[in-house]
C-alpha cells in the first residue's frame, strides 16, 4: 500500500514512469515526428524486418538500401537494439507504430536505469527520483528523440548510469561488482561509439581526479583492467570485424570526417544552458541542456561535505559533467593538432549527453541531501523539477512539432 502523505520508493518509481509516459504523449498523434535522420533509422528497422522474415539472423546488410544494391549498415553500426522494432514488425505492427513503442520503452529503460544507479549510489527515494527526471525530461533527450531523431544517441542513454554505477565501485566501493561497468561499457559501445568514445575520455577524466586512490589500492587497478578484458570479449562479435574492415578499406570516417570543420558546429559559452531553440544560425545546434541543471547543481554551495566515498563521488560527477560541456564549446582548440582526432565525433555538442548524465546523477545525489538533512522540502523540489524539466522537455517539444510534423 502506497501512503500517499509519506511517499516511498513504490510511489516514485510508478510516479516516474507516468511522467515518463506523459512525456511521450506526443506520440499518439498518428503523424511521425520527422527527424533529421528518421528515414536512416527506419530504413534499418524494415531491413531488419526482412531480413528476419527471410530466415536471416544477423542481418548485416540491408538489401532494400541503394535501390536495391544494399548497404552494410550493421557493419559498423550495431543494429541490435533496433531488433525490438524490428521483431515487432515482424510481429504485425507498421514500421513507424513499431519505432513509436520501441521510443516509449526505451524512455522508461532510461528512466529506472538511473534510478537504479541513484539508489545504489545511496540517494534517498526523492534524490534518485529526481536525478532520473533531470535525465529523462532533460532538453537534450527531447532533442535526440524528436528533433535529431538520432537512433544511436537515445539507445546510449540507458547505459550511462551503469557506467556512473560501475566508476563508483571501481572507485569506492567493491572493485569486483564492476558488472555495471563492463555492461554498461559494452551496451553504450553497441548503441553508439562515439558517445563510447566520449565517455571513455570522461572516465580516464575520473580517474585521474581519483589517481590517490588508485594508487594507495592497486588492486582497484587490476579489476579496471579485468572489466576492460570482460568488455572486449562481450564486444568482440561486432568490435573484431569492424576493426578488420577500416584496417584494410578506405571509409568516409578515414577520408572524410577527419577532416571536417568541427569548430563550426561548437556552442558558444553562454548558450551551455538555455533551453531556447536557435533557429537563425548558420549551422544547427542544439538548445542549451537546461537552466535546473544549474539549480541543481547550484546546491552544493548549500551543502557541508564529511568528505565520504559518496561526497567525493558526486562532487567529481559534477567537475566531470561541466568539463563535459566545455567540450562541446568554442573555448576548445578544435583547429589544433592535439584535438584533430577527434573530428570523428563530427559534433562537439555531442558531448551534451554525457553532460547531461553526470550532472542528473551529480543534481539527484544533492538534492537528496538537501531534503533529507539541510531542511529542503521534498513538495517544493517537486514543483521546481516539475517545472524546469517540464519546461526544458516540452519547449523543444512543441517547438518541433509546430515546424517539424509531417503526415
Amino acid at each position: 500500500m502506497i501512503d500517499l502523505k509519506r511517499p516511498d520508493a513504490g510511489f516514485w518509481t510508478i510516479a516516474l514512469g507516468i511522467l515518463v509516459l506523459v512525456g511521450f504523449l506526443p506520440l499518439l498523434y498518428p503523424a511521425l515526428p520527422m527527424g533529421h535522420d528518421m528515414l536512416f533509422h527506419l530504413a534499418r528497422i524494415q531491413g531488419l524486418r526482412d531480413g528476419f522474415a527471410d530466415g536471416v539472423f544477423p542481418v548485416y546488410i540491408n538489401f532494400r538500401a541503394l535501390d536495391g544494391f544494399g548497404y552494410g549498415t550493421g557493419l559498423f553500426y550495431s543494429d541490435l537494439f533496433l531488433c525490438i522494432p524490428a521483431l515487432l514488425a515482424l510481429c504485425g505492427f507498421g514500421i513507424v507504430e513499431a519505432y513509436k513503442l520501441f521510443l516509449i520503452f526505451w524512455g522508461l529503460a532510461s528512466a529506472f536505469s538511473m534510478l537504479y544507479c541513484l539508489r545504489k549510489l545511496k540517494a534517498s527515494d526523492f534524490g534518485a527520483f529526481a536525478g532520473s527526471l533531470l535525465y529523462v525530461w532533460s532538453s537534450y533527450f527531447a532533442i535526440d528523440v524528436f528533433t535529431r531523431a538520432a537512433v544511436g544517441e537515445i539507445t546510449a542513454f540507458p547505459f550511462l548510469p551503469l557506467i556512473i554505477l560501475g566508476l563508483y565501485r571501481l572507485i569506492y566501493g567493491q572493485p569486483g561488482r564492476i558488472y555495471p561497468l563492463v555492461f554498461g561499457f559494452a551496451g553504450l559501445f553497441l548503441a553508439h561509439q562515439i558517445t563510447f568514445v566520449l565517455m571513455g575520455l570522461l572516465a580516464l577524466i575520473f580517474c585521474g581526479l581519483c589517481l590517490p586512490r588508485f594508487l594507495a589500492e592497486p588492486g582497484r587497478i587490476f579489476w579496471g583492467c579485468v572489466s576492460g578484458v570482460l568488455f572486449a570479449g562481450l564486444v568482440a562479435f561486432f568490435l573484431f570485424p569492424m576493426m578488420e574492415q577500416l584496417m584494410f578499406m578506405k571509409y568516409n570516417l578515414t577520408e572524410m570526417t577527419l577532416h571536417s570543420p568541427v569548430h563550426e558546429r561548437s556552442i558558444p559559452f553562454f548558450r551551455l544552458f538555455l533551453e531556447l531553440p536557435y533557429t537563425k544560425l548558420e549551422h544547427w545546434i542544439p538548445p542549451g541542456i537546461g537552466i535546473i541543471f544549474l539549480v541543481a547543481a547550484f546546491q552544493r554551495f548549500r551543502i557541508r561535505s564529511h568528505w565520504s566515498s559518496e561526497e567525493r563521488f558526486r562532487d567529481c560527477l559534477l567537475i566531470a559533467g561541466f568539463a563535459a560541456l566545455l567540450f562541446a564549446t568554442d573555448l576548445m582548440p578544435w583547429e589544433g593538432k592535439i584535438m584533430k582526432p577527434l573530428a570523428a565525433i563530427q559534433f562537439p555538442w555531442r558531448s551534451y549527453l554525457p553532460a547531461t548524465a553526470l550532472l542528473a546523477a551529480a543534481g539527484g545525489l544533492l538534492i537528496s541531501e538537501i531534503t533529507d538533512s539541510v531542511g529542503g522540502s521534498v513538495k517544493r523540489w517537486l514543483w521546481i523539477l516539475l517545472v524546469g524539466c517540464g519546461f526544458a522537455w516540452f519547449l523543444v517539444l512543441l517547438h518541433f512539432m509546430k515546424n517539424h510534423v509531417a503526415g
